[in-house]
């Protein structure tokens, strides 16, 4: 009788996690319908779902990663492989924690330079509510610039992984307007959150140590707010690890407008995608070879903790 109860429950645990996985199928044109008018019944099937994936996906059991070899010592240097290069000038901020490259034609910053180290303990201040105006720059955005537009303040370099590596004051420099931009609720509290937590208390962690550069993507087309901030169609963010004598890549654009539950692993891009949107130039330090291995191809996995059991 006991084994009888069992089999029913795993049945219709079975029953139900395929039910969540053909509802995840659907794609979000069709199913914002449901989204709109039945939110509740939307968000709880696509939870268990993205869920689900969100966990598989973490394995890295399947698909390759991007890299290349490099001899060097990248001591403790705030990105990779140089200076991000540009056609656009810019002015760049040196903070305790990361650097700045700043656009006064855009007043935004264009991309955004950090490192993470593996730590023994999370331990951060308490968030602040305030952000502050960018004094070393002449052409500013006021910290109530995107007031009443519909947009967050979405930080470039973030408030945890920012605060948990190098401490309180660090923190602080995080809320600098000229470390911010705009960015819709549902990408910012979304999956950019979700991928700067991972990003800090997952591959920081298991790697040691690896680098980010992260930034908007802005195009002829993009909106100028009031204030005079310019609002990006889409955000980019690059990770690197060195393992031995290879560094490898993992980077990522997510659009304004990405549907609720994307998975990460759908926004994975080429390093070349990201320098064709943005007009930047990353690696230029590097040899050409180590470049190209870099930035033409694209990541088919997440970093996972253990290597793949199937390539493709």
């Amino acid at each position: 009788m006991r084994w009888r109860w069992i089999a029913i429950i795993g049945a219709c645990v079975c029953l139900h996690l395929s039910f969540c996985l053909l509802y995840d199928a659907i794609p979000w044109e069709r199913r914002e319908l449901m989204y709109r008018i039945v939110p509740s019944f939307d968000r709880f099937y696509m939870n268990q779902a993205f869920d689900f994936w969100r966990m598989w996906d973490r394995l890295g059991w399947t698909g390759r990663d991007v890299s290349g070899e490099y001899v060097g010592d990248l001591s403790d240097a705030f990105y990779v492989g140089g200076e991000p290069r540009g056609e656009m000038p810019i002015e760049v901020l040196s903070n305790r924690a990361f650097c700045v490259g700043y656009s006064a034609k855009w007043k935004s910053p264009l991309w955004v330079a950090y490192r993470l180290d593996r730590v023994e303990d999370f331990k951060w201040g308490r968030r602040t509510s305030s952000f502050r105006v960018e004094r070393r720059v002449n052409e500013r955005v006021s910290a109530q610039a995107f007031s009443g537009s519909g947009y967050d303040r979405g930080h470039m370099a973030p408030n945890f992984g920012i605060a948990t590596r190098y401490g309180r004051e660090a923190q602080l420099e995080t809320f600098v307007m000229s470390n911010v931009i705009a960015q819709r609720p549902w990408l910012n509290r979304g999956i950019w959150r979700r991928l700067e937590v991972d990003v800090a208390r997952t591959y920081a962690q298991q790697e040691e140590r690896i680098w980010i550069l992260t930034g908007p993507i802005f195009s002829a087309g993009s909106i100028t707010l009031d204030s005079g901030a310019r609002v990006p169609d889409a955000c980019f963010k690059i990770c690197v690890d060195r393992t031995r004598d290879h560094i490898r890549v993992m980077a990522f654009i997510m659009e304004q407008s990405i549907p609720p539950y994307t998975r990460l692993r759908e926004r994975l891009v080429s390093v070349d995608e990201i320098e064709a949107a943005t007009g930047i130039d990353f690696f230029t330090a590097l040899s050409m070879e180590t470049e190209t291995a870099l930035e033409a191809e694209v990541a088919t996995r997440l970093w996972p903790g253990v290597g793949p059991l199937v390539w493709f």
